[in-house]
């Protein structure tokens, strides 16, 4: 588990260097958002994220990339399980790509004491029209390996719709 974190540490401040040329200067960004959706074989989901990092303006788009973290509620048939994953991402106004590793949870038994948990590769890709009440239409998968979990014989997949706004609008760091 340390060296996947490790690797994905890796992969953002790598993002951080190719692309800025004084990382201080760079407008930061903080977006929450809410989701809701359904997961294919089983029911409803919903859940929250948060996207943070760096905003890089160009004539025609304004491309963002950071960390993005997202947990989110799926209703099954006797149970709710609790995913979540941290992501390296991408934003542009029409895309939002994200990469990253996932944990899913199911707390079982008497008084819900005994608990499995698996971990495993997450993706998330979704798109918007560029507007600032517009919501994003996205597709989630989390894929594990079976072998570990008893609750859900297949990899999560799951249509959503998840509603984001920038709480820290653009502005840049202050110098030190």
């Amino acid at each position: 588990m340390f060296r996947i974190n490790y690797i994905f540490i890796c992969l953002f401040l790598q993002i951080l260097n190719l692309s800025s040329q004084s990382f201080l200067n760079r407008p930061v960004f903080v977006t929450p958002g809410i989701t809701i959706g359904y997961t294919f074989d089983a029911k409803i989901n919903y859940g929250v994220t948060l996207d943070v990092g760096l905003i890089e303006n160009t004539k025609d788009l304004k491309h963002k990339y950071g960390v993005s973290f997202y947990q989110y509620f799926l209703h099954t048939k006797n149970h709710v399980q609790r995913l979540r994953a941290f992501n390296v991402m991408y934003q542009n106004d029409y895309i939002n790509v994200k990469l990253g590793r996932g944990r899913a949870k199911n707390p079982w038994g008497y008084g819900k004491r005994n608990r499995c948990i698996v971990h495993g590769f997450a993706f998330d890709a979704s798109l918007s029209f560029p507007s600032t009440y517009s919501p994003w239409l996205g597709y989630r998968l989390f894929t594990f390996n079976e072998a570990n979990w008893a609750w859900f014989m297949h990899s999560y997949n799951s249509v959503y719709l998840n509603y984001k706004y920038d709480i820290i609008p653009n502005t840049p760091l202050r110098k030190l």
